[in-house]
């Protein structure tokens, strides 16, 4: 029989290949979505998207699932994060249309930080020092990659193209991520 170790180191290990492979799902997707952009157009491709979404969250639900069952809290933060999730996406190819794929996505991609400080804040979770000090960094790499001119003292009004779209997007996928847990 297995033992607890095992078990949960089985849940670690099977934890770290999803993150594992949604992260390069999403790297990959990244990079795909620039091309469709581009000639087909933001929202085309917003629209596109999130319909192909819809597809597969159905097709999940009613292959793997015993169907739906809401409360209206869960409804609710559900459809407040649905929205900004599509929030998210919107600015993320705004961003994307506007600036280099390269700064954009590493800026959106930090959403955590949002959900770092939406946990303290709002949930009463507790922070290591090393989280703390790991989330002043990704901040600081925010601000660092997005001034297009090297200068602190020349930070205001000169971000690189798309990061004032990238920011909103990073801040609306946090805000989803976070408020999906109400649901839940």
């Amino acid at each position: 029989f297995l033992s607890l170790n095992s078990i949960n180191s089985m849940a670690l290990s099977e934890g770290l290949l999803l993150a594992l492979v949604s992260m390069f799902s999403w790297g990959v997707a990244d990079f795909i979505v620039v091309g469709v952009i581009r000639t087909t157009g933001r929202l085309k491709t917003l629209l596109i998207g999130q319909m192909a979404g819809f597809a597969t969250v159905s097709a999940y639900i009613l292959f793997f699932s015993d169907g739906l069952r809401f409360t209206a809290t869960a409804l609710v933060f559900s459809s407040v994060s649905g929205i900004f999730l599509l929030a998210g996406f919107a600015t993320l190819y705004k961003a994307i249309q506007k600036g280099n794929v390269s700064l954009v996505t590493p800026i959106v991609s930090s959403w955590s930080v949002i959900t770092i400080a939406f946990g303290f804040f709002v949930f009463s979770e507790s922070l290591t020092s090393v989280q703390l000090i790991g989330a002043a960094f990704v901040i600081i790499g925010i601000f660092l990659a997005s001034n297009d001119k090297g200068s602190y003292k020349k930070f205001i009004g000169n971000t690189a193209k798309g990061v004032p779209e990238a920011i909103a997007s990073m801040i609306s996928f946090g805000l989803s991520m976070s408020l999906i847990k109400f649901a839940i």
